[in-house]
């Protein structure tokens, strides 16, 4: 059509050899998991055990080189190779799955403070698909928790660009100094409207773990994320829970996964080994031998293996939490109450670009399995008891009897309940939770059989 297809020849050996180079590389860099932003396991670059598959398309390099020749010569406004390369390789890995991306300069600074648990945004989970930039999950405290943005919103603009490119540009956008705005408009299907917010950026470091000690009888504990400080603020906060005051019998726990995106694999196994015995917590199994691992439950200085327990999901609880939800109901240790799971069960692995790990692109290796077997992607945890949100008022609270001595003391039940590790969550709001409610009654059931 251009004309000068023949002048293409000498660009193809050039191609092939630079796409070596980047293939033998990529084999040869340290890969790390999404859930293991530190350490990294190397690989070598070939596998003596393994078919050797791996082999250039000719003719598939062939049209790249002619296309990027076509561009560089009639494109109507100068182009970087830069730029043409970091386009085709956003577009090689966008086109896999929503969760598969190229990650920039920006974007890989995000990823890893995000991992460590020191990261400023709005606190939002976006996978990017088919064009439309989804919510799947909202961060609980976090500002779009607060504002009222919704799991499963679109977003049609930020800061008034309407036009969202890929995943890098809602990373870049969102992400920024605390304190500083962003305008965000979400079309929410289930209501057919658009809303917009205007939220100030904060940092996402703030406590991950929040409990709830309930009448001295049972605890509630909610997890909101699973990031490098979570085990550590975990056990601080189930040993005030178990241990203070003096004379408390904690007879069940709640455990509240909802709305929690996922995060460090390795802090869900630790969650997990404060209540299963050593055991097998999730395998992960892919295309390549080489990335099977198994994750063990490890011994821990609290050990609360027989207390009754009921987990509380929704759709947006993905990922990690969706493994501790199937771990639990594959060997009974709880009741998992709530609403089906988002189905996040793809294990995302960072492979550098560059010496300097200025870029990378985040890519899907494996899949997460329960300890039966079972694969989570797209199919989600099913609940063992299904209960769907609704709101109960305080006025419904106030005029509840929550035990015998409430017949005789007349005290309202809100004033029983205390908050012994001092968190972030409003007893009040607690107690207006519909699933909350009816998971406690649940797990007020378990405690009672095992009396018996």
């Amino acid at each position: 059509m251009f004309g000068f297809k023949s002048t293409t020849w000498y660009l193809y050996p050039l191609l092939c050899i630079l796409l070596w180079l980047l293939l033998f590389s990529f084999e040869s860099r340290a890969y790390t998991t999404k859930d293991s932003s530190k350490k990294a396991t190397a690989i070598e670059a070939t596998n003596n055990n393994e078919p050797q598959t791996d082999f250039l398309p000719i003719e598939e390099f062939q049209k790249f080189a002619t296309a990027y020749q076509i561009i560089k010569k009639y494109y109507v406004f100068d182009v970087t190779d830069k730029t043409l390369v970091d386009n085709a390789i956003k577009g090689m890995v966008a086109g896999l799955d929503p969760h598969s991306v190229y990650l920039d300069n920006k974007s890989m600074k995000s990823f890893h403070a995000f991992n460590d648990g020191n990261f400023s945004g709005i606190g939002i989970e976006v996978i990017f698909e088919d064009g439309i930039a989804k919510i799947i999950s909202t961060i609980d405290g976090s500002p779009a928790s607060k504002a009222g943005i919704k799991n499963g919103d679109i977003i049609t603009s930020i800061n008034g660009k309407k036009l969202i490119k890929n995943h890098n540009e809602i990373l870049s956008s969102i992400s920024g100094k605390p304190n500083t705005l962003v305008n965000l408009t979400v079309f929410r299907p289930t209501v057919k409207k658009e809303f917009s917010f205007s939220l100030k950026r904060q940092k996402i470091n703030f406590q991950s773990v929040d409990v709830i000690n309930i009448n001295n009888e049972f605890g509630y504990i909610k997890i909101k994320i699973f990031n490098g400080a979570t085990n550590k603020e975990f056990y601080n906060k189930l040993k005030q829970l178990t241990k203070e005051p003096a004379n408390n019998k904690i007879k069940g726990i709640i455990l509240d996964l909802r709305n929690n995106p996922g995060g460090i694999i390795e802090s869900a196994v630790d969650i997990c080994s404060y209540f299963v015995r050593k055991s097998l917590i999730v395998y992960t199994q892919g295309k390549n031998s080489r990335f099977k691992t198994e994750y063990y439950s490890k011994k821990m200085p609290i050990s609360l293996f027989d207390i009754p327990m009921v987990i509380l999901i929704n759709d947006g609880s993905a990922s990690c939490a969706e493994i501790i939800a199937g771990a639990f109901q594959d060997y009974n240790r709880a009741i998992v109450v709530g609403t089906k799971s988002f189905g996040k069960g793809s294990v995302q692995r960072i492979a550098s670009l560059a010496e300097d790990d200025s870029s990378g692109i985040k890519l899907t290796t494996d899949l997460y399995y329960t300890p039966k077997g079972r694969s989570i992607q797209f199919t989600g945890v099913i609940p063992d008891i299904n209960i769907h949100p609704a709101v109960i008022t305080l006025k419904e609270l106030e005029n509840t009897i929550i035990s015998e001595q409430d017949l005789y003391t007349n005290k309202k039940p809100i004033k029983n309940f205390t908050n012994t590790a001092k968190t972030s969550i409003e007893l009040k709001n607690l107690l207006s939770d519909y699933q909350v409610d009816q998971a406690l009654q649940v797990l007020k059931g378990m405690a009672f059989m095992k009396t018996k």
